[in-house]
């Protein structure tokens, strides 16, 4: 059994596997630790291959069975032990498995209270991390200052003191240690340009959307809920109107 360690955002995950190939797909796109935890990991993970060829699935989804949580996709499967103290992760190729661990990763935070894992672009601003999410096809920016969005996603901490923000796990990450949270921008095709501030269940719900996976477990969906209010309340949410990239250009510079 070979075995590795990842350290993501302030969690500890043990990677083992019976395959030299698949743990060293997994190496490629995580850093990981030198040092084994003085603790034990906060989950281990135990990935396997051979996965069926990826076709049409009906039975596509997450489902509760007894004391775990199956997910079931195109490429890969998903099983989470009860409490999320550890799980097997079944994998068709190095894409499936690095969105299966992606959507675990999504699931755990939300499970543990500790924040949330939404699909959006950054920019960096005085300190501060700014968000970027939505119909970005027209935004302007400088090389580097969108995340690569094959794999564009970021985790925000949420707590009493306020969110921060853990770009995409990865060994190419450009936002390397976690920052405050400064604002949340969503664009979308306009005639004209322009930007308001939503209402707060419409922005909730906005955010919702852009989440990678919905917990099957109800309590798990009340707590992601739970943290979506309490970021909601916390951080500036803009809904910008773009037409070519005049407003864009003001709210990224």
């Amino acid at each position: 059994m070979y075995k590795k360690y990842i350290n993501i955002g302030q969690h500890y995950f043990e990677i083992q596997s019976h395959s030299s190939h698949l743990i060293n797909l997994f190496m490629e796109q995580f850093s990981g630790v030198n040092h084994v935890p003085e603790y034990y990991a906060d989950m281990v993970l135990f990935i396997h291959g051979g996965y069926e060829t990826p076709l049409a699935n009906r039975d596509a989804g997450i489902c509760l069975e007894e004391s775990q949580s199956v997910i079931r996709q195109n490429g890969f499967v998903i099983d989470i032990k009860e409490h999320y103290t550890s799980a097997h992760l079944y994998a068709y190729n190095r894409k499936a498995l690095i969105t299966a661990f992606y959507i675990l990763y999504s699931l755990f935070i939300v499970h543990c209270g500790w924040g949330i894992m939404i699909r959006c672009g950054y920019t960096v601003e005085g300190g501060n991390a700014h968000l970027l999410s939505g119909e970005l096809e027209n935004i302007n920016c400088t090389s580097g200052s969108i995340t690569d969005f094959e794999t564009g996603a970021v985790s925000i901490e949420i707590s009493s003191k306020g969110a921060k923000v853990y770009t995409s796990p990865t060994q190419t990450s450009g936002l390397v240690a976690a920052m405050p949270l400064g604002s949340i921008k969503i664009f979308r095709p306009s005639l004209r340009d322009g930007y308001k501030i939503p209402g707060k269940t419409y922005a909730l719900l906005q955010l919702l959307d852009l989440v990678p996976c919905l917990p099957a477990n109800e309590a798990d969906l009340r707590v992601m809920i739970k943290l979506l209010e309490r970021l909601v309340a916390a951080v500036p949410i803009y809904q910008c109107s773009v037409n070519n990239n005049g407003i864009v250009r003001k709210l990224i510079s």
